[in-house]
Parts: C-alpha cells; structure tokens; sequence
C-alpha cells in the first residue's frame, strides 16, 4: 500500500470521528486554521516564493504564476474566507422531508456527510485552505492532491490545517496532503480508492480533469474548463456590452469564469462590432474571429490584433489575451452555437428584450447563465457560499459553484414501534 492508500484509510476513520462532532466543533477548527494561517502568514509566503522560483525557471505561463502566487494579503484574504465558511449555517443534519407513511412510520430525508473527500488540482494554494474549510463544515475528511508547482504552499497551508484539527480536539488526519513522484503513481492511488473515498474532485485544466473523470474507480464530480460565451445581442446597450466583455475577458484572464468567446448579431454587427473589436485591440486582446470580424478590426485600425478563426478557436479555452469572435444570425444560431462549443459553465446574453433574455435563460445548457452581467461573477463566495471547492458543469449530484452544502448526501431515518412487513 502507498502513501495515498495509507493516508486515504486513516482519512477514513478520521471520517468516523468527524460524524460525531458538533457544528461547533468544525467551527473552532476551521476558525483555528484561518488563525494559524494569519499567524504564520510569512511562512505560507515563504514556501510560496520556492514554488514561484521554480514555476519562473520553468517557464510557467504569467496567467498561472498569478494563480499559484500568495503574498501576505492573499494568505489574510484566504483566511477570511475561512473564517466565513466557520461562521455559516452547519449543513448537516437539515431535514428536507418528513412524513408518517402508511405503516406508521416515521420517515425524515436528511443531509449528512459524504464521508471522504478527495481532491486533485493544480498550481492553486488556495484550494488547499478552500478544500478543508469546506469540507470541515459540511463534515467531511478531505484528501489533497496538488499541483507539483504548489507543492510547498501546499504542504504550508495542510500542516496548518492539521494543527488547527488536534487544537479542536479532532484527528490530524481529517485533512492529509499527498505528495507525487514523477510518474504520478500516487495520484493513481488515489484515483483507484474505492471503498476509501467517497467522492474524487478535480479541478485544473482540461488534460487533468478527463484524465480523472476517464481513469477514477470512485465517484467523480467533474469541474469543467470554462469556454464562456458573451452574446451580444440584437437590442443590447453598447454602454452596456462593452465594459462587461472587457471585464469577463481582461479582469483576470486565467480563470474558468473569464470570456473566450464573442457572438455578435448581425442585425447590429456593421455599429457594433467595430466598436467592440476596437475596445479588445485597447486591451491588448487578440482576436480570432470570422471574415466579419477581421472587416470591423481593419475598420477599427486593430489587423495587428486579429487572426483569422479555425474551427478549433470555436472551442477554446485561451487563458490568455485572446478571443474568438464570431457574427451569429440572431438568437437561435447563437444558443446553437454556445450550446455546441461551450463548456456548460458560464454564458452571458446583453440585451435589452425581455423576451431574449428568458429564452436565453431557459434554453442555454450551462451551469449559470446570465443577462446584462458579466461570466466573472460565477464564484462560490460571490454567491455568498464562502468559498467553493470547484464550479460543477455535469448535472450529478451538483451543478455551478460548490459550497459545503454540494458537499452533503441524504440519509433516510425511519421510527417505528415494531411494525413488519
């Protein structure tokens, strides 16, 4: 047995122990990290500045430096987020349903733990105090699996967490951090653990993601990779497009919640897109779009910012200055063409019309869909759940961003007084 298995089975009879703690308690422990982490802020950032170095000399892209970057304002923010997931209302234990059945039973449906939490993912510290917070509340042991480029910000914030649980009076192990080797056979490990985890979560990029969901032997909720669509409609306010397409695609470029896509309608393309091309061009975005488009880019002066689009730029995730955008023929071909080419994560209509606007709503295949506002806001503490473990884009068990109650399953309690069947 190796590192993971070992460290999956103490995971799980941690998981034991945690089913009998109170709200309280998993309270104190996730205030008690987010303390040690304020406390030992510097020793976060140092770890932190091994893996920036290394990441910089191997030539890490600037969008996911900034990702795996901490300074003590980022470690303070983490810990706030912690200390929000502490103070929420325990998820555990709500009754959903209730009713006498015809036997005289009493049946209540009610959340309870899913037991034993696994997660792999990238260069991203943050998830590491994210995933324990979470998982804390909604009671749950969680096992991690960063990113190698994160790996001693990583091992920094689970030793805090660690720390944090014996202060609580709870196991060390409600919360372990699993090293790899190159050949990555621990992650394997843990993909294979069945009967030891009971939920596998991977969060990164599109090749780690499907090496998960393809290859796990536990259950998995994949987080997908988000090409997000910004349709800029027929009746849409330009004062209104334009500030929200800067923002989803240039605010931060290398998250899953930012714009990769730009449809436009050819009823207003001849005002609007030249405006529109002109504004990325001033953000330094480069464009990779249709014949339309390169005719709005010459027409805004912006060619040295233009690419013609293949078939292949319909579907991609940039994480960087780049776009592709293309002229739809109204509403129908652009739902066609979000519901082909997007990743089920974040899409944005602009307009005016009501009537757009619902069937836009109704008729997307995305975990959120938004009118008049930009995809960027796709986020669990934005959507005052605190934090969130990831963004689900399938529709088992969960869907859109993860708070700690996606973090629960059901538990059917039936009273009786001696009936049979």
């Amino acid at each position: 047995m190796g590192q993971a298995l070992d460290k999956a089975s103490l995971a799980r009879e941690a998981s034991f122990e945690l089913v009998k703690a109170s709200a309280e308690v998993r309270s104190k422990a996730i205030s008690a990290a987010a303390s040690l982490m304020r406390e030992n802020a510097a020793q976060v950032v140092a770890a932190n500045s091994l893996d920036m170095d290394r990441a910089r000399k191997a030539g890490m892209k600037e969008s996911l430096l900034d990702r795996l970057y901490l300074d003590e304002a980022r470690v303070r923010g983490i810990a706030d987020a912690m200390d929000e997931v502490a103070a929420q209302a325990d998820p555990i234990g709500r009754v959903l349903d209730g009713y006498i059945n015809a036997d005289g039973l009493r049946i209540e449906k009610v959340t309870v733990p899913l037991g034993v939490v696994a997660m792999v993912y990238e260069a991203r510290p943050n998830v590491t105090a994210d995933a324990f917070a979470l998982c804390m509340r909604a009671g749950n042991a969680c096992l991690l699996k960063g990113g190698s480029a994160a790996n001693a910000s990583c091992m920094a914030i689970a030793e805090l967490c660690r720390r944090a649980c014996v202060e609580a009076a709870l196991p060390a192990d409600s919360v372990a951090y699993i090293e790899d080797d190159a050949e990555h056979t621990q992650t394997a490990e843990l993909l294979g653990a069945a009967g030891l985890v009971d939920v596998l979560i991977p969060r990164g990029g599109a090749g780690l993601i499907q090496t998960c969901v393809q290859n796990a032997k536990v259950p998995t909720i994949e987080t997908g990779t988000g090409n997000c669509h910004i349709y800029v409609h027929a009746d849409a306010d330009l004062n209104k497009a334009i500030p929200i397409l800067l923002n989803a695609k240039t605010q931060r470029i290398g998250v899953c919640n930012a714009a990769e896509s730009l449809l436009v309608d050819e009823a207003i393309a001849d005002v609007a897109l030249p405006k529109l091309v002109g504004a990325l061009a001033d953000a330094g975005v480069l464009v990779h779009g249709d014949e339309a488009a390169r005719a709005a880019a010459k027409e805004a002066g912006a060619l040295e910012h233009f690419e013609d689009a293949t078939e292949d730029d319909w579907g991609r995730e940039y994480l960087a200055l780049e776009l592709s955008v293309r002229v739809v023929s109204g509403l129908d071909e652009a739902i066609a063409h979000i519901n082909r080419y997007g990743t089920r994560h974040s899409e944005a209509i602009v307009t005016e019309s009501y009537a757009a606007a619902e069937r836009f709503l109704n008729e997307v295949d995305a975990s959120t869909v938004y009118v008049n506002a930009s995809t960027r806001f796709t986020d669990g503490g934005v959507f005052g759940l605190g934090g969130e473990i990831g963004i689900s884009t399938q529709k088992l068990h969960v869907r859109g961003p993860m708070g700690a109650g996606a973090l629960t399953s059901t538990k059917y309690l039936v009273r009786g007084w001696g009936q049979t069947r």
